[in-house]
C-alpha cells in the first residue's frame, strides 16, 4: 500500500510557517546563541582550508614535496594523496577540539578525551587508505588514456553505491555499537509499518550515541542487504513508543521513496559533464604550464583538480540542499499519512527540535544551505497533510520543553 500518491522524485510544495507560531522566543533565542557560534566556525573553516588548498597550487607545493622525497609517477602521486590529507586533517583538529569544548558547555557532547583522540586517529587512517586508493586509481586512469574522464565518471558512479552498500556494516562498527533493536512492541509496529508501505524492514538497529552526545537521532542507510534503519539509544530512552514510532515513519518514508538511489543517480548524472570540464581544466593547465602544472596525468596536477572539486561542491551546496530539503518533506508526508494521529509526530518534531537546539528561525541563507526544512515548517506540513486545524499549533507551543 502506498499511502501518498506520487513517485519516487519528490514535490517540492513548502508550507511556509513562522517560526514564533510555533515556538516562544526564549527558545527561538536560546537556539540562536547556540548555532551562532557553530555557524561562524563552520565558515571560517571552510574557508580555511578552501586558502590552503590555493596556497599549494600556488606555491608549487605538490612539486616541492615529490622533488623533496625523489618521488615520480605512483608513489609521488600517493605522496601529494597523503600530504593532502593531512593537510585537511591539521586544519580540522582545532576546530574539532573546539566545538567537542563548545558542545560540553551546552550540556550535549559526553565523548571523552580519549574518546575524541581515538575517532579521529581511526578516521584520519580511513581517510589515508580510501583517499590514496582513490587518487591513486584516479591518476592511474588519467596516465593510462586520453578518455580518463569517461572512465572515472563510470569508477565515480559505481564507487559510491559500493561504499553506501559497506559502510554500514564494515565502516559505521569502528566508531560505534549497533544492537537489534529488543522491544517486541516496537518492532511488531514497525513491520506493520513496512507492510503498509510495501517495504520489507530488515533491520532496526540501536545505536550507542549516548557515548558521545545527548542529543536525539536516526537515520536510515545502505542499500540491498545492508538496507537498515538506525535509531540512536538516546532517542529509545527518552521518549515513549508514540513518539519513536513516528520518527521510525519518517525514516521508512525515506527507504519506501529509494532516495539513497535518487540521490546516487543524481550524483552520476552531475558527475559527468563536472569530470568533462576538469579534462578541459587541465589540458589548459598543462598549455599554459599554470603553477607548473604538465598536464592531467602529471601528479603536481592534483591539488589543482581537488581545488576544482571543492569549488564545484560549493556551488553545488544550494542545489543539494534543495533536493534534501525536498526528500524530507516527502518522508515527513508518508510519515503522517502513516500513523492513525499525525499529533506524536508534530509533538515530536517539536520536542526534537527545541531540545536539540535546532536552527528554530534560519537566515535565509542558512535556509538555503540546509539538509532539513526549518522544524516550523515541517510542523505546518504534518497538520496540513493530515487535514488538521492551523491553530492546533497553540495547543503545541504551550507545551513549552522546559
Amino acid at each position: 500500500m502506498n499511502p501518498v500518491p506520487g513517485g519516487a522524485w519528490p514535490s517540492h510544495r513548502r508550507y511556509r510557517a513562522d517560526p514564533a507560531d510555533w515556538f516562544t522566543s526564549a527558545e527561538i533565542a536560546r537556539a540562536t546563541r547556540y548555532r551562532g557560534p557553530l555557524r561562524r566556525a563552520a565558515r571560517i573553516e571552510a574557508i580555511a582550508g578552501a586558502a590552503a588548498l590555493v596556497a599549494a597550487v600556488v606555491l608549487r607545493l605538490a612539486t616541492r614535496l615529490t622533488r623533496a622525497l625523489g618521488a615520480s609517477g605512483r608513489p609521488a602521486a600517493l605522496a601529494i594523496a597523503g600530504g593532502l590529507i593531512l593537510g585537511a586533517t591539521l586544519i580540522d583538529l582545532p576546530f574539532s577540539a573546539w566545538r567537542l569544548a563548545y558542545e560540553r558547555r551546552w550540556g550535549f557532547s559526553r565523548q571523552t578525551a580519549g574518546g575524541w583522540v581515538a575517532d579521529h586517529g581511526k578516521g584520519l587512517a580511513i581517510s589515508l587508505v580510501l583517499g590514496g586508493a582513490v587518487v591513486l586509481g584516479g591518476w592511474s586512469v588519467v596516465d593510462a588514456t586520453g578518455w580518463w574522464w569517461l572512465w572515472l565518471w563510470v569508477a565515480g558512479s559505481l564507487l559510491p553505491a559500493l561504499l553506501v552498500m559497506v559502510a554500514p556494516a564494515v565502516l559505521a562498527p569502528l566508531f560505534n555499537r549497533f544492537r537489534e533493536l529488543d522491544d517486541p512492541e516496537l518492532v511488531a509496529a514497525t513491520q506493520d509499518l513496512g507492510r503498509r508501505l510495501g517495504v520489507r524492514i530488515r533491520q532496526v538497529l540501536v545505536m550507542d550515541a549516548s557515548r558521545r552526545t545527548a542529543k536525539h537521532n536516526a537515520y536510515f542507510t545502505g542499500l540491498g542487504r545492508t538496507k537498515r534503519v538506525v535509531l540512536w539509544d538516546t532517542l529509545i530512552a527518552d521518549y515513549d513508543r508514540p513518539a519513536t514510532l513516528a520518527v521510525l515513519a519518517h525514516e521508512l518514508g525515506h527507504w519506501r521513496r529509494h532516495h539513497v538511489r535518487w540521490l546516487l543517480a543524481v550524483t552520476s548524472a552531475v558527475l559527468l559533464p563536472g569530470l568533462l570540464a576538469l579534462r578541459l581544466l587541465l589540458d589548459a593547465a598543462g598549455t599554459h604550464r599554470w603553477f607548473g602544472v604538465a598536464g592531467a596525468a602529471d601528479p603536481a596536477a592534483i591539488p589543482l583538480a581537488v581545488l576544482a572539486v571543492v569549488a564545484a561542491q560549493a556551488a553545488w551546496l544550494p542545489v543539494a540542499g534543495w533536493i534534501s530539503r525536498a526528500f524530507e518533506r516527502q518522508a515527513d508526508a508518508d510519515a503522517v499519512a502513516l500513523i492513525a494521529d499525525p499529533q506524536p509526530f508534530v509533538a515530536m518534531m517539536r520536542e526534537l527540535a527545541v531540545k536539540n537546539l535546532s536552527d528554530l528561525s534560519p537566515s535565509r541563507w542558512a535556509a538555503v544551505l540546509g539538509s532539513h526544512p526549518p522544524a516550523a515548517e515541517r510542523m505546518a506540513l504534518a497538520l496540513a497533510t493530515a487535514g488538521m486545524r492551523a491553530d492546533a499549533q497553540a495547543a503545541l507551543k504551550a507545551t513549552e520543553t522546559p
